[in-house]
């Protein structure tokens, strides 16, 4: 069995920006949420980098001046302490109310009454897959590294984090790989079942 390096954060932070290799891990995450939501039949309930596991070692570039992480496993989605099962119609089969999401991470419904303090939805897992992929195309710095819990509330409940983190996308025309998931209005968010397929329409 390959050991796993480390966490999706820190295989960000030892991959050089401009050849970060966002296009596999962006078809494998959303590929992944799909499997847990349509197959898995659970839902996560924090979905971050840092709980996201892969196996990397490092490989020469081809300038020879720096070294480029090679993957060797695709990431794995861990620590399922949140999670919850869905039930035969594909609805939240729990009643635990959400616990343990981090605030970074979550939907902007979650932060609002009744909401908040129902389970998780598979709809709030694609909203913080989004998330964690807008991290990826943002680069080294965490999301909301400087802001405060309430200045995070407020830029999530307004559903922005796209205008307010675009400007820092080291891949600014792969955004719309993400922009159809980081919406408000829940009805509107395209499903974890149909990302996958947008995902690579994008990519081509």
């Amino acid at each position: 069995m390959t050991k796993l390096t480390g966490t999706l954060a820190e295989f960000v932070k030892a991959c050089p920006e401009p050849l970060f290799p966002f296009d596999p891990l962006a078809l494998h995450l959303t590929n992944a949420l799909a499997w847990l939501h349509d197959v898995g039949q659970i839902v996560h309930g924090d979905i971050k980098p840092d709980n996201i596991l892969l196996s990397w070692s490092p490989s020469p570039s081809p300038s020879n001046d720096t070294t480029l992480p090679n993957i060797i496993t695709m990431p794995v989605l861990t620590d399922f302490t949140s999670s919850s099962a869905l039930d035969a119609q594909g609805n939240n089969g729990t009643e635990v109310p959400l616990a343990g999401a981090t605030y970074q991470y979550l939907a902007p419904e979650a932060f609002v009454s009744p909401a908040r303090h129902q389970p998780p939805t598979r709809q709030q897992d694609t909203w913080a897959m989004g998330m964690t992929l807008l991290e990826l195309l943002v680069g080294s710095q965490k999301l909301y590294a400087q802001h405060s819990t309430a200045q995070i509330i407020a830029i999530s409940l307004e559903a922005k984090p796209l205008e307010f983190f675009g400007s820092h996308c080291r891949l600014p025309h792969k955004t719309a790989v993400v922009a159809p998931v980081l919406v408000r209005d829940v009805g509107e968010r395209l499903s974890s079942s149909d990302w996958p397929a947008h995902v690579r329409s994008v990519l081509g």
